[in-house]
């Protein structure tokens, strides 16, 4: 019987077909999975500018169309967008919430990707001059938790991860993966 030291060129072939087509898999894996987090964070860096431009605005006490402000905020309005509004002072200011009769919409965002959304509504984000005051779902207090804006994929919206943004009624703002 004749044995045979090492392996023919089929079976490296094969091997060699079976590696790449592994490597490839892995590699648009990797490159989906990356952009996706890159997309992600940069919606969510968006949405962060925005609430800090409110929080900024009425800091600066601006008033909005020569009309002044008691307070400049976020509402939240479906799956892929939100609001920026200010309240002017013919609208009772007792309270951080969307008064869609009263507040005066400064614009309504969208999400720019649109394969991602906001994985749940939001408490109403309301920042009152001069510290600002903030108001979360219109409560000031220390004690009320944060909102918490979590963007996702949309095919993932029930589970996987997210980029969130946590806004405290101390004023802070932080974006976490």
């Amino acid at each position: 019987m004749k044995y045979s030291r090492g392996f023919n060129l089929i079976e490296l072939l094969i091997v060699m077909a079976i590696i790449a087509s592994f490597s490839g898999i892995l590699v648009y894996n990797f490159r989906s999975s990356s952009s996706n987090a890159t997309a992600r964070n940069q919606s969510a860096n968006i949405v962060s500018a925005d609430i800090r431009r409110m929080q900024s605005m009425a800091l600066a006490g601006s008033s909005y169309q020569g009309l002044p402000t008691c307070g400049f905020g976020v509402h939240y309005v479906d799956v892929r967008t939100y609001l920026l509004f200010a309240r002017p002072y013919a609208t009772p200011c007792d309270t951080g919430l969307y008064n869609a009769a009263g507040d005066r919409i400064i614009e309504q965002k969208q999400l720019s990707n649109t394969r991602l959304m906001i994985k749940s509504s939001f408490f109403d984000i309301f920042f009152a001059p001069p510290h600002p005051t903030t108001y979360i779902g219109g409560s000031s207090s220390s004690s009320q938790p944060p909102s918490v804006i979590e963007i996702v994929l949309q095919q993932g919206a029930g589970s996987g991860t997210g980029t969130k943004i946590s806004v405290y009624t101390s004023g802070k703002i932080d974006t976490t993966n």
